[in-house]
């Protein structure tokens, strides 16, 4: 199923320049940046992305995750894993309509879509688009209860893998 061209219009113009996501394998990147020439603040911000996404598929392929829900008539799976740091993380498996890529375009990087899904963000922006498929975002939970509301800064990093299906 293909999104509509106002989403894709709507993605496009909102400042976050994505077109397109490439397929770079991790080992390509010290050539991409070498021939693109990187400032050091582009490479540090690469570098220190790539260690985060071998240490997130290294954590999402370890076999200790628990089964929470297990629904073959809808075709959803829920596990639960505690990290090394002692937060408790959720893993969920299921069909969507949508590829991959729109499902994340949409829910990740499209930030005027973000506060229709989730109800606990008050604010959130684009900063600075630091190098091709990485982006500086921020981000303001909302007041809850005794809680104060937070600032985020978060570092997008945009890497498509050739498989898409965790």
């Amino acid at each position: 199923m293909q999104p509509s061209k106002a989403l894709v219009e709507d993605l496009t113009l909102e400042g976050l320049f994505i077109t397109k996501l490439e397929m770079i394998e991790d080992t390509e990147w010290p050539k991409r940046m070498q021939d693109y020439g990187y400032t050091n603040k582009q490479r540090a911000f690469v570098e220190r992305s790539l260690a985060k996404k071998r240490e997130l598929f290294e954590f999402k392929n370890h076999p200790d995750w628990k089964t929470l829900i297990s629904d073959p008539k809808n075709d959803i799976e829920m596990f639960s894993r505690t990290s090394t740091r002692g937060l408790t993380c959720l893993r969920a498996t299921g069909h969507l309509d949508y590829s991959p890529k729109i499902v994340w375009l949409t829910l990740c990087s499209g930030i005027k879509y973000r506060q229709m899904y989730d109800k606990n963000i008050d604010e959130s922006s684009t900063i600075t688009k630091e190098a091709p498929n990485l982006y500086v975002m921020y981000q303001k939970s909302k007041s809850m209860m005794v809680i104060n509301a937070r600032d985020f800064i978060i570092v997008n990093f945009m890497s498509q893998v050739s498989f898409l299906c965790y």
